[in-house]
C-alpha cells in the first residue's frame, strides 16, 4: 500500500522541526445516547514560523477515519473491488493537513469513526454510519476537543470541508472561525434536491443536440445550433456557461443554467435541517471568507454557478468559487469509477488561500519554495 504525500521544497532558512503530533481520543455520547464512544484525533503543530492559527480538517460521507482514507481495493462478497487508479491508499486529509503545517497552521484530524467499530478496522469503507444530525454534534464535539488544547483553535480558526463535510463545517463556525474551505461541499446552495436529480432535469432539454448520446455536448454539438435566445452556440456563448472551461457543457453546467435563470426553484426551508442552516446563508450572516473548490467531472459542482449567483446578488467579495476541470468528487483524476489522490494544484491553492486568510487582506509574500511545482511521492 502507498500513501501520497505532499512536499513542498523549503529552499528558505532552515526551520525548526516540529514536534511529534499530539494523538489523543476525545469522547461523544452514541446515537441513541445508550454509550459513551471514543473517536481518534491527532493535532500537528509548525516548528518555527507558526503563525497563530489554526485549521481542523472534516471529512465527507456518513463517516471518515482521520485520513481520509480510501483503500486501493477491497474484498466484497468473495470479490475483490478496485478502487484506486494505481491500487494505492490515498490519505487526503494527511496530504492537506502535512501541507498546512508546513504553511505554520496548528492542524487537527480527527476520525468519526468510534475506536470500537471492528469493520473499520480492516476497511474504513465498512464502518459504520451515523445520522446527519449526529455527524453535526460530534464536529462540535471535536472542536470543543480541538480548542482545549489548542488556543489557536479559539481565536483563529478555518474549517476546511469536503463534500457533507461542508455543511458540518458551518453548522458549527461560530466565534472563533475565521474561514471556510468547501472542497466539493453537498447542499452548499439553498436546496434539498440530490445533484444527481438536478442534473437529470438539466440535461432533458438539451438531449437533442446530444448526437453521439454521451450525455456531454461538445465541439460540433455546441456550434452551429439555435435554442431559445442563443442564436447559435459560438464561442462566446459557450465561454458563459461552460463554468470549468474546459470547453464542454456537462449535465452540471446544464442544469446549473437552468436553475441560475431562476426556472428550478430554491428550497423555500429556513435550513438545511432543524438547527442546522444553509452554508450559504452562514457565509452571508457571517460575512466569512470562504473558498469553494469542484471539480469538473462531479454532478456536485452544480452548486458553484449558484453560489457565484448569490455572491453577486448580496455582494458577498468574500466568497470565491473556483472549478477544475478534469477532476471527480475527490478533487482527483478519475478513470472509468476508479479515482486517485487529490490534486497536486488543489491542495497548493487550499494552502494558499488559507495563508491569505491568516495574514488578512494586505499583500503578502508568496514563499519562494511554492514556485516549485508540488511533488506526489509514493512511499511505504
Amino acid at each position: 500500500m502507498r500513501i501520497a504525500a505532499f512536499v513542498l521544497a523549503v529552499i528558505l532558512a532552515p526551520a525548526v522541526l516540529a514536534g511529534e503530533p499530539e494523538r489523543f481520543f476525545f469522547e461523544h455520547v452514541s446515537p441513541e445516547g445508550s454509550e459513551t464512544r471514543r473517536f481518534e484525533a491527532r493535532i500537528d503543530r509548525p516548528g518555527d514560523g507558526a503563525n497563530g492559527f489554526a485549521v481542523m480538517l472534516i471529512g465527507g460521507g456518513s463517516v471518515t477515519d482521520m485520513d481520509w482514507t480510501v483503500p486501493g481495493s477491497y474484498e466484497y462478497e468473495g470479490k475483490t473491488v478496485e478502487v484506486t487508479i494505481d491500487g494505492g491508499t490515498t490519505r487526503d486529509a494527511a496530504t492537506i493537513g502535512d501541507a498546512l503545517v508546513d504553511a505554520g497552521f496548528v492542524v487537527m484530524r480527527w476520525s468519526s469513526i468510534h475506536e470500537g467499530d471492528e469493520l473499520a478496522r480492516e476497511n474504513p469503507a465498512l464502518a459504520m454510519g451515523i445520522p446527519f444530525g449526529y455527524s453535526v454534534e460530534l464536529t462540535r464535539a471535536a472542536r470543543d476537543a480541538f480548542g482545549e488544547r489548542a488556543p489557536e483553535a479559539r481565536e483563529h480558526l478555518i474549517l476546511i470541508g469536503h463534500s457533507l463535510g461542508a455543511p458540518r463545517a458551518t453548522a458549527v463556525a461560530d466565534e472563533g472561525v475565521v474561514g471556510l474551505v468547501f472542497l466539493a461541499g453537498a447542499y452548499t446552495s439553498r436546496t434539498l434536491t440530490s445533484p444527481r436529480e438536478l442534473c437529470a432535469g438539466g440535461l432533458g432539454k438539451w438531449a437533442e443536440f446530444d448526437d453521439d448520446d454521451d450525455g456531454v455536448l461538445a465541439g460540433d454539438e455546441l456550434r452551429m445550433r439555435s435554442f431559445g435566445c442563443i442564436v447559435t452556440f459560438s464561442e462566446d456563448a459557450i465561454q458563459d456557461f461552460d463554468f470549468d472551461g474546459d470547453g464542454k457543457y456537462r449535465d452540471w453546467e446544464l442544469a446549473a443554467r437552468e436553475r441560475c435563470s431562476g426556472s428550478a426553484a430554491d428550497s423555500d426551508a429556513g435550513e438545511l435541517r432543524p438547527g442546522t442552516p444553509w452554508p450559504s446563508d452562514v457565509i452571508r450572516n457571517r460575512h466569512l471568507p470562504t473558498l469553494a473548490i469542484f471539480g469538473g467531472l462531479d454532478q456536485m459542482s452544480v452548486h458553484g454557478p449558484w453560489l457565484e449567483k448569490y455572491a453577486r446578488e448580496h455582494n458577498l467579495t468574500e466568497l470565491r468559487v473556483e472549478y477544475r476541470p478534469g477532476l471527480g468528487h475527490q478533487l482527483s483524476p478519475v478513470e472509468g469509477d476508479l479515482i486517485g489522490p487529490i490534486d497536486a494544484g488543489v491542495a497548493r491553492r487550499v494552502v494558499e488561500w488559507c495563508v491569505s486568510v491568516a495574514h488578512g487582506p494586505e499583500p503578502i509574500r508568496t514563499p519562494a519554495a511554492w514556485a516549485t511545482p508540488i511533488q506526489i511521492h509514493s512511499s511505504p
